[in-house]
């Protein structure tokens, strides 16, 4: 990354990339509207303060956007006229606009007693209810809404995670193995805006994501992070100066 930040370059990154999502998927979509979404959006983002995201699931959560971190885009891995300028670094398939940071701590890795650097997440203070209804990371199919992922978020941290579906059960494993490990909270790592129209649930992410009328939020740790989609959300943006902008009604730009 950093390399690729230094030089004028541009590197679509594709794990687990199909045939498939070539032809019939996500990366036939109209690249050029979905840009234009995706630039108003962040737009509409700067001097965010917080957001709150409601869903006819039953997801009704707030959450305070520190200033350290950003929003981003990955709709344009090639920006205009880039000889010259920074590299940039984006998925293919494209398709959201999100908000994430991490950065390097030193921690005791419990299991072997040493010492370890590792990638941890800035905490976005999430207060309230996520509602995943859609799919989730570490899933291979979609969640039946009768039994959709409920977690609870208090300061930013995950406080209790609720799902009658035992097939989601290692996605809860996952989250608990971590915290054990480094003894560190799993906090609101992201939150995410799917833009694109061709995306479906496919049970990898890197197309998942991308699911027009939906949003993920990412419950994260020390490796593990875990994108949580939400079908049909209402977001609302409270900026610095205390006014507020409806952003996305219903899944859609509003």
């Amino acid at each position: 990354h950093q390399t690729i930040e230094q030089v004028p370059i541009s590197w679509a990154h594709s794990p687990g990339i199909t045939l498939d999502m070539a032809i019939n998927g996500p990366l036939q979509c109209n690249y050029e509207k979905m840009a234009e979404e995706a630039d108003k959006l962040l737009q509409q983002l700067q001097n965010t303060k917080k957001l709150h995201i409601t869903a006819p699931g039953g997801t009704d959560i707030e959450v305070e956007v520190p200033k350290q971190v950003k929003f981003d885009t990955d709709c344009v891995i090639v920006p205009p006229n880039v000889y010259g300028k920074p590299g940039k670094f984006g998925n293919l398939p494209v398709g959201e606009v999100w908000s994430q940071k991490g950065e390097i701590i030193q921690v005791v890795n419990k299991e072997t007693g040493k010492e370890e650097s590792q990638n941890y997440p800035v905490k976005q203070v999430a207060n309230g209810t996520l509602v995943c209804d859609v799919t989730a990371g570490g899933y291979s199919g979609k969640i039946n809404p009768e039994k959709p992922i409920t977690v609870q978020f208090k300061d930013g941290v995950l406080t209790d995670f609720k799902c009658e579906d035992r097939a989601l059960d290692s996605i809860k494993e996952d989250i608990a193995t971590s915290q054990k490990r480094y003894g560190l909270p799993t906090v609101l790592e992201e939150v995410g805006i799917g833009l694109n129209e061709k995306a479906r649930i496919t049970g990898n992410m890197l197309e998942d994501e991308k699911i027009r009328g939906t949003c993920h939020l990412a419950p994260g740790n020390i490796r593990c992070h875990v994108d949580m989609l939400v079908d049909k959300p209402t977001i609302t943006v409270c900026y610095i100066d205390e006014t507020t902008k409806e952003i996305i009604r219903n899944g859609d730009p509003a």
